[in-house]
């Protein structure tokens, strides 16, 4: 094993990931720090599994998740790597215990309803105590990104990147087209009237506000730029600071993408209560949120005591009628 071939086939490794369509943020980094610590550390010329599992345990400053993170991009490098050279050893799983997922948040409707009230006391940098004079565009932004996320279940990296030309109101069915989000998907997501109605109002408010010309941006900032991620998550904390909505007992966080969660929760809830056969209807809502399959959607259904009465209520069916949906 020479150094210079290990640095050209991380190259070729990542080059590959690339055009198979997953987003390299972390690997490149990590992988080139382990491709270092390999260099060091390999002095048989043999990468073992104990190299990586070291190596996933040095950074003084990942906890329990970030060094089983670490080392399941380790596994898949020397996997491919394997296949180049033979004795290259993969640890196997279950070396280092993942940490569970913390449940998601569900946001009520009376959580949105006061978010949405909150968002209406926007100013130029923080809330104000009272309604708004004048032509403020930032509380109508905000309103109407929180109603997009919770009718939509859009990722708020999705919403953050939609232009105008994107938003399309006047198709039949009117629909939003989401661009390459994960895996290099594209997907269109049609849209409630009422929504267009929300969408439609928030155009002619940056119209009557002098903000068409400023950027393609569908959202836009008082800066007269695309919305940025860093300064939605600043206003989402005043917002819930606001509406007096804070962590559960749990630990449950709600954070902006548990509007995600909630989105897929009631829409289950709503099959529930029209009686829709969920187990055929659940890969249209994987689509629908972008998920390559259905298990990825099955995360999002975290049991809430509503979906726990619905559960109950088809057991039930069942038990009696030998018919549950």
């Amino acid at each position: 094993m020479k150094t210079h071939d290990l640095n050209v086939h991380l190259t070729e490794y990542l080059a590959m990931r690339a055009a198979l369509g997953y987003k390299l943020r972390h690997e490149p980094t990590l992988l080139h720090g382990f491709v270092n610590f390999l260099e060091k550390e390999c002095e048989a010329n043999v990468i073992t599994a104990d190299h990586a599992l070291r190596w996933a345990c040095s950074s003084p400053t990942a906890g329990p998740a970030g060094r089983a993170f670490r080392l399941s991009k380790a596994r898949v490098f020397l996997s491919y790597l394997q296949v180049l050279w033979p004795k290259t050893q993969v640890p196997g799983p279950g070396l280092l215990a993942s940490v569970p997922r913390r449940a998601p948040y569900i946001y009520s409707e009376a959580d949105l309803a006061q978010l949405l009230n909150a968002s209406q006391l926007l100013g130029k940098r923080g809330l104000v105590r009272r309604c708004l004079p004048g032509k403020l565009l930032r509380p109508h932004t905000y309103g109407t990104l929180i109603g997009l996320l919770a009718s939509t279940g859009l990722r708020i990296g999705e919403t953050i990147r939609l232009d105008r030309d994107d938003v399309r109101l006047a198709e039949i069915p009117p629909h939003i087209l989401v661009r390459e989000t994960k895996f290099r998907k594209t997907r269109i997501v049609p849209v409630h009237a009422s929504v267009v109605t929300m969408l439609q109002r928030y155009l002619a408010q940056r119209h009557e506000f002098g903000y068409d010309d400023s950027t393609p941006a569908f959202f836009v900032s008082e800066k007269r730029t695309r919305l940025s991620y860093p300064a939605i998550s600043g206003t989402w904390k005043l917002l819930l600071g606001s509406a007096g909505i804070h962590p559960t007992a749990d630990g449950r966080r709600p954070t902006i993408h548990a509007l995600r969660h909630s989105f897929a929760v009631g829409r289950l809830l709503q099959w529930q209560r029209d009686g829709v056969d969920i187990r055929a209807s659940l890969p249209n809502l994987s689509v629908y949120l972008g998920h390559t399959e259905p298990k990825n959607t099955y995360w999002y259904l975290t049991a809430t005591p509503e979906l726990l009465g619905a559960a109950v209520v088809a057991f039930e069916r069942y038990a009696g009628e030998g018919d549950v949906r």
